[in-house]
C-alpha cells in the first residue's frame, strides 16, 4: 500500500472554518500493453493502471483513525481522492519509465 496525505478544508458560509489533514492508503495495480501481433492465443487487450482506495485515516487523539464508509466525510473524502487519482496514475507512468 502506498500513502497519500492531503488536507480538507471544512468550509461554511463560504469561508474556510478549519483544515484536517487526512491519510488515504491506496494500491497501485499497473497496467500492461496489449499484445497485438503473434498467433491470436497469445493476443491480449491492454489493462490500464487501477488504483484502489484501501483506507481514509483522519487524526485522532495522538495518531490516526480509519473511518468507516458510514463515516459521514467518508464520500467526500473519498471524492477528494478520486479527484487526484489520475495525477498518481501519472506519475506512477511516468516513474516507471525512468
Amino acid at each position: 500500500m502506498t500513502l497519500y496525505t492531503d488536507t480538507y478544508e471544512v468550509v461554511q458560509f463560504g469561508e474556510c472554518v478549519a483544515d484536517i489533514d487526512v491519510r488515504f492508503q491506496y494500491s497501485v495495480f499497473p497496467g500492461r500493453p496489449a499484445q497485438i501481433y503473434g498467433p491470436p492465443e497469445r493476443c491480449y487487450p491492454e489493462e490500464p493502471h487501477e488504483i484502489e482506495l484501501e483506507e481514509i485515516e483522519l487524526p485522532w487523539d495522538k495518531g490516526w483513525k480509519v473511518i468507516s464508509t458510514k463515516h459521514p466525510l467518508y464520500d467526500t473524502l473519498e471524492e477528494m481522492f478520486n479527484n487526484v487519482e489520475e495525477a498518481i496514475l501519472l506519475d506512477n507512468a511516468v516513474a516507471e519509465r525512468w
